[in-house]
């Protein structure tokens, strides 16, 4: 990536950021520049990190305005962008995921209950994801087969 130089940011057109007022946070501030798919993916990172200064739609509207302008960056690539940061994850989403990794659940005999639990608990790891709900389910993946009651365990762990 190369780099973007003040002169060179102010000389982007408005269309090149995904917001081009600014955020809540830092209002008419020209936030996450996407002109390059290297830029693009940058932003997705830097949304994924920003749990605090980006609000739920903010983090939205930067996966939908990547995947609108680069839909073969990764995860907008496999039509499965943008984890719901909290809460639990639809249905539809845990069934095309299963679908995609289905020869490693079978092999492990994961459940789709247990996977949704597993991708539940490793939302967490948005800095390394970005938020993609493959790499989250493969991270639950790994651990459910290393060890089936994982999450169970995890739990107990964690309330005592």
């Amino acid at each position: 990536m190369s780099k973007l130089t003040t002169k060179r940011r102010k000389s982007l057109p408005d269309s090149a950021f995904v917001f081009p007022k600014g955020t809540q946070a830092a209002p008419k501030t020209r936030a996450f520049p996407i002109d390059t798919a290297s830029r693009a993916r940058n932003a997705l990172s830097r949304a994924a990190q920003q749990a605090v200064h980006l609000t739920d739609a903010e983090r939205r509207a930067v996966v939908k305005a990547v995947c609108k302008e680069y839909p073969s960056i990764g995860q907008c690539s496999t039509g499965l962008a943008g984890l719901p940061p909290k809460g639990r994850i639809p249905g539809p989403v845990i069934a095309r995921v299963s679908k995609k990794l289905n020869r490693k659940l079978k092999a492990c005999g994961i459940t789709r209950g247990a996977l949704r639990e597993g991708m539940e608990v490793e939302r967490e790891h948005r800095d390394v994801t970005h938020g993609g709900v493959e790499d989250t389910a493969r991270i639950a993946i790994a651990h459910l087969c290393e060890r089936p009651d994982y999450y169970k365990r995890l739990k107990r762990f964690v309330e005592t």
